[in-house]
């Protein structure tokens, strides 16, 4: 097990799986076939550049977002509860009637 998923406890993704589920989810709020609601609850988002994304009505709760890059993206009605999002890049992003308790 590595150093970084036994101090967070939250699993990391490559981006490829981060991608996937993305893709799926941004087809999901679209109305399009083959989508899916994103639950990436206790994922270790350390890092990672969700910029522009829409993740609007996603479960991310419970992750941590050390340093992620989220400018601009669509973050309303997303579960947040209980996220490490010190260090997060928040300009600009959309969290309108997000559940941010205990973030």
């Amino acid at each position: 097990m590595s150093a970084a998923i036994a101090l967070t406890g939250r699993r990391k993704l490559s981006p490829g799986e981060i991608e996937m589920v993305l893709a799926a989810h941004e087809r999901f709020i679209t109305g399009r076939p083959g989508g899916k609601l994103a639950a990436l609850r206790f994922i270790d988002f350390t890092g990672v550049d969700l910029s522009g994304r829409n993740l609007q009505d996603a479960d991310l709760s419970s992750s941590v977002f050390d340093s992620a890059r989220l400018v601009g993206a669509n973050l309303s009605r997303a579960n947040l509860f209980g996220c490490d999002l010190r260090k997060a890049d928040l300009r600009k992003a959309n969290l309108t009637r997000a559940d941010l308790r205990g973030a």
